[in-house]
């Protein structure tokens, strides 16, 4: 079954960028070494991560908590007090400016959300975009100037997307960062710093109650029976 090509890229990000254990440092081709972080990823049971996402002028910024297999959330001091929550059957927004829950139910014939946040996210993925390095195996730096080194792997959609192509840095033990260029030309960039790996996040973490006098508004990306 295809997974809905309706989903806003911003969710797919979120999703898809997830710590993973580390693993010898040898030389692999692009597709074994993308194969072998989906691998790693399996013993992650949950992580923490200070979240940075960027498109455009505006900057998002918040604390992310992921729990295995299917748990997600991310509370944002920028924007001060929105909350993002993410499971196995719907995506919810609260945006307090607006005193607003935007709830979107996913569609019953696409295969599940779980498979996204585990190591089945990144054989995703390997399925359907053309893996490489974007400049060759050897560490470079994240961006002009930076000390900071990181593997870039560049992934190009099979079939239409959002994306015209991913480009993920892999440092160590993680995708630090993961940049998407849209087919609109805009570009989306999320960045995961101070992760912690397996912290026992406890599954109430992800319950979020809505505030009373909050107008809920559902399914607002697509119709989920569509």
């Amino acid at each position: 079954m295809k997974r809905s090509r309706k989903m806003l890229p911003i969710v797919f990000f979120f999703l898809l960028v997830l710590p993973c254990l580390a693993f010898p440092e040898r030389l692999l081709s692009a597709e074994k070494f993308l194969s072998t972080l989906s691998t790693k990823l399996e013993k992650v049971k949950d992580y923490t991560a200070s979240v940075v996402i960027t498109q455009g002028k505006a900057v998002s910024r918040g604390e992310l908590y992921y729990k295995a297999p299917d748990d997600l959330r991310i509370d944002f001091d920028e924007p001060q007090g929105q909350v993002l929550v993410l499971d196995d059957e719907k995506l919810t927004v609260y945006v307090p400016q607006y005193q607003v829950v935007l709830e979107q139910s996913y569609p019953q014939s696409v295969e599940a959300v779980e498979d996204l946040p585990t190591s089945r996210g990144l054989a995703t993925l390997e399925r359907e975009y053309s893996v490489g390095y974007l400049t060759g195996p050897s560490p470079v730096p994240i961006q002009e100037g930076s000390k900071e080194m990181v593997t870039k792997l560049k992934l190009v959609p099979l079939t239409v997307t959002g994306f015209q192509q991913l480009i993920l840095s892999v440092k160590g033990s993680i995708v630090r960062r993961m940049e998407g260029l849209l087919q609109n030309g805009d570009r989306i960039t999320l960045d995961l710093e101070q992760v912690r790996i397996n912290q026992g996040v406890p599954a109430s973490r992800f319950l979020f109650d809505a505030p009373e006098n909050t107008r809920i508004v559902s399914d607002w990306l697509f119709n989920p029976q569509s």
